[in-house]
C-alpha cells in the first residue's frame, strides 16, 4: 500500500505593498522635526551657567585666540585639538557663554543628523530616525550635564560623522571618504583622548567589511582602505605636531598628556568607582529608562536579525568601545557618558529596526516601515510631556544643584555678573579656588597660567614649584580683583598634599584686599548675596561660601597701580 502524501502547510503569503511617495519622505522629515525641537529646547539652555571644566575650556579657548601657547601659557592635560576646538567656538560668539551654548546647540543638530544617516546605513531608515531622536534627547540628560558645552558632546559627534564617512567611503568603494573618517576619528581623539576607542571600532570595522562583503580579495581591500584611512587619521597629527614643534611646547605637551595623567588615572579606587558608576547609572536611565532598556535589548537583538555580520558588529562594537570610552579614570562622572550616548541611540534603534523586520514578515512591509516613525513619535511626545518642565521651562539653579550638588556654579554667575558692573577691561583676576568659569564670563586674564588651582594640590613632584610659581606671578603683577573660594570640591586637596598655596592666598586676601560682594550658601537652595559696601563687615553663616575682593587703594597705589 503507497504511504500517504502528507499534506504540505499553506504558507502564509505576505503582503507587499507599495509605499507610497509620502511615506518615502517621512524619515527626512521627521528627523529634521525633532532636531528642531531639541535645537529649541538647547536654545532654552543658553543662559544657564556653566561649571568648571566647562570655564577651563572656554578660557583657554579664549586665551588661544589671543595669542596664548598651549602647555606653556595655560594647561589642561588634554590634547590641543581640544584647545583649537573652543578657540573656533570662542571666535563664532565672541567669547558670549549664551552663543556658545547655540553653537553647541548648531553641532548637536549636525550630529544628530549625522546618526540619522548613519543608521540609515547600518540598519534602515525607520529605524534612523528613532536613533536621530534617541541621540538628541540622550543629549539632553539632565545628570550627564547634557544642557553644557562640554567636550564630550564633541567627541560624540566626530564619532558619528567619522563613522559615517568610513562606512560610505567602504560600501561605495570611495576612498576619499575613508581618508576623511581617518581625519575625523583621529581629530575627536585629539580633543579627548578617550576618542580613541572610536577610532579603534573604525580598524575592526575594515577588515570585517571586506571579508564579507569582498571575500576573495578581502586582504589587499582591507591593507589599501586601512591604509587611507591611517593616512587621514595622519593629517591632523602631522597639523597639531608641527604646531607644537613650531610653538615650542611638544615637551610641554608631553608631560600633561602622557606623564601627568598616569597620576590622575589611578589616583580612584575601584571601590569608589563603582559607586559614582552605580549612582550615575541609577540617575540617568531613571530619567530617560526607555532608551536604556531598548539599547539593552537591542545590543542582543541585533544578531537575530538579517543583517549582514559586519553591520551587526558594528553596531554591537559601537556600543562595547563606546562603554570602554567613558572607564579611563574610573570617575564616571555624569557628562563623561555624553559621547557614549551615540552608540546607546544606535543600539535603541536597532531593536526598533528588528522589531519591524518582524512585522515586515508577519503582517506587510508598509506596516513594517511605519514602525519606526510611530515609535519615534511616540517616546518623542511621551518624553516632552514627562519632562516639561526641565525642557521648556528651566530652573537653571534647581538644575545645577541636582547635578552637581553644592557646587558654587550658580553663584559664580552671580558673581561674575556684578564684577562685570564693576571692572575695567584691563583689569585682571585671580581666582583662588579652581572656578575657572569666572574667567570665561568676564574674559579678564589670570596674572597666572595657573587658572584651575586643583593641579596644585594632587601630590606631584613639581607641586611646591607650581605653587610658588603662582606666588610670583601674583606679587609681581597684583591683579585688581580676588576671588577667594571656600568650598571643598573646588580645591579637593588630596592626602598629604602641600597646602601652604591656602595659607599664602588666605593671609593675602586679609592684608592685600578688602571684600566688596559675598556669595554665602545658607543652605543647598538658598545663596545669601551681599554686595557693595555691606560686603566690607558682612561675616558668612554657612560654612560654603565665595568672596569677591578689591585691591586696597593703598596697596594700588603702593604697587604703582
Amino acid at each position: 500500500m503507497a504511504a500517504k502524501t502528507p499534506k504540505s502547510r499553506p504558507v502564509k503569503k505576505v503582503v507587499e505593498l507599495q509605499t507610497p511617495t509620502w511615506l518615502e519622505k517621512i524619515p527626512f522629515a521627521l528627523t529634521l522635526v525633532i532636531l528642531s525641537i531639541f535645537f529649541y529646547i538647547r536654545y532654552m539652555f543658553r543662559n544657564i551657567p556653566i561649571e568648571r571644566d566647562e570655564g577651563s575650556y572656554a578660557y583657554m579657548g579664549h586665551l588661544l585666540l589671543n595669542g596664548g601657547k598651549p602647555y606653556l601659557d595655560f594647561y589642561e592635560m588634554k590634547p590641543p585639538g581640544l584647545f583649537y576646538s573652543y578657540a573656533l567656538l570662542s571666535g563664532l560668539s565672541g567669547g558670549n557663554l549664551a552663543w556658545m551654548h547655540i553653537w553647541m546647540g548648531v553641532l548637536t543638530f549636525i550630529g544628530g543628523y549625522f546618526t540619522f544617516l548613519l543608521a540609515r546605513r547600518w540598519l534602515d531608515a525607520g529605524a534612523a530616525i528613532f536613533a536621530a531622536l534617541a541621540y538628541a534627547a540622550l543629549g539632553m540628560t539632565a545628570y550627564a550635564s547634557g544642557f553644557s558645552i562640554q567636550a564630550e558632546h564633541m567627541v560624540g559627534i566626530f564619532a558619528i560623522i567619522g563613522l559615517w564617512a568610513l562606512t560610505k567611503g567602504l560600501q561605495e568603494a570611495n576612498r576619499k571618504w575613508i581618508l576623511m573618517a581617518g581625519l575625523l576619528l583621529c581629530y575627536g581623539l585629539l580633543i579627548k583622548q578617550n576618542g580613541l576607542f572610536f577610532a579603534l571600532l573604525s580598524i575592526l570595522i575594515v577588515p570585517f567589511f571586506n571579508y564579507i562583503e569582498h571575500k576573495d580579495k578581502w586582504v589587499r581591500r582591507t591593507l589599501v582602505d586601512g591604509g587611507w584611512l591611517a593616512a587621514g587619521a595622519a593629517i591632523p597629527v602631522v597639523i597639531f605636531g608641527s604646531l607644537l614643534f613650531i610653538q615650542g611646547n611638544f615637551q610641554e605637551f608631553w608631560f600633561w598628556n602622557v606623564d601627568y595623567p598616569k597620576s590622575y588615572t589611578s589616583s580612584i579606587s575601584w571601590e569608589l568607582g563603582r559607586t559614582l558608576l552605580e549612582t550615575g547609572l541609577n540617575k540617568m536611565t531613571d530619567e530617560l529608562p526607555y532608551f536604556w532598556l531598548l539599547g539593552g535589548a537591542g545590543f542582543l537583538l541585533i544578531w537575530l536579525s538579517h543583517l549582514s555580520l559586519w553591520k551587526k558588529i558594528a553596531v554591537t562594537g559601537f556600543l562595547l568601545m563606546a562603554a570602554v570610552s567613558v572607564m579611563p579614570g574610573k570617575r564616571f562622572y555624569g557628562h563623561y557618558f555624553l559621547h557614549f550616548f551615540p552608540a546607546l541611540a544606535m543600539s535603541s534603534a536597532a531593536s526598533i529596526f528588528v522589531i519591524s523586520h518582524y512585522v515586515k514578515r508577519w503582517v506587510n512591509s508598509l506596516a513594517g516601515k511605519m514602525v519606526g516613525p510611530t515609535f519615534a513619535v511616540i517616546i518623542l511626545l511621551f518624553a516632552l510631556s514627562q519632562h516639561s518642565n526641565y525642557y521648556f521651562s528651566p530652573n537653571y539653579t534647581k538644575i545645577l544643584r541636582s547635578t552637581y550638588g553644592s557646587n558654587p556654579f550658580p553663584e559664580s554667575k552671580l558673581l561674575a555678573d556684578y564684577l562685570m558692573t564693576q571692572k575695567s577691561p584691563e583689569d585682571e583676576l585671580l581666582v583662588l579656588g579652581s572656578e575657572p568659569q569666572l574667567y570665561a564670563y568676564t574674559l579678564a586674564d589670570s596674572p597666572t597660567r595657573h587658572h584651575f588651582m586643583g593641579f596644585l594640590l594632587k601630590n606631584h613632584p613639581k607641586e611646591k614649584e607650581w605653587q610658588d610659581e603662582v606666588k610670583s606671578d601674583v606679587e609681581n603683577n597684583p591683579p585688581r580683583y580676588v576671588v577667594w573660594v571656600q568650598h571643598p570640591l573646588s580645591w579637593v586637596p588630596a592626602q598629604g598634599a602641600d597646602q601652604s598655596i591656602l595659607n599664602w592666598g588666605w593671609s593675602l586676601i586679609h592684608q592685600d584686599y578688602s571684600p566688596i560682594a559675598w556669595y554665602d550658601q545658607v543652605s543647598r537652595n538658598e545663596v545669601k548675596v551681599v554686595e557693595g559696601p555691606e560686603a566690607i563687615n558682612y561675616q558668612a553663616s554657612g560654612e560654603q561660601y565665595m568672596i569677591l575682593l578689591e585691591r586696597n587703594p593703598t596697596q594700588a597705589t603702593s604697587q604703582g597701580g
